[in-house]
């Protein structure tokens, strides 16, 4: 009788041990896998604001009176808007 239970014993721990293996090694190929989107994204997200970076000082640089009247013209925006917030 003892021999059979430590027998089970056993058995259930080595099953327990294979599972536990099992949902470890899923667990870190989960995590490299979402380490390498992140590393992706964040790669991703630095090439598109550099190149939009480039693009405004380019822009600014071709046309500064422009740039100047869109500046004002958006600060007047938000100042009003900040104006009339405050007001209430």
């Amino acid at each position: 009788m003892t021999t059979n239970a430590l027998r089970n014993a056993a058995i259930s721990t080595d099953r327990f041990r294979e599972r536990f293996d099992s949902s470890m090694e899923a667990l870190t190929d989960a995590l490299d896998d979402g380490r390498a989107t992140v590393k992706h994204i964040v790669k991703t997200t630095r090439n598109r604001t550099e190149d939009l970076l480039h693009d405004t000082v380019r822009n600014i640089k071709r046309s500064p009176l422009r740039s100047v009247m869109v500046a004002f013209g958006i600060g007047a925006v938000v100042g009003l808007v900040v104006a009339k917030t405050g007001r209430r």
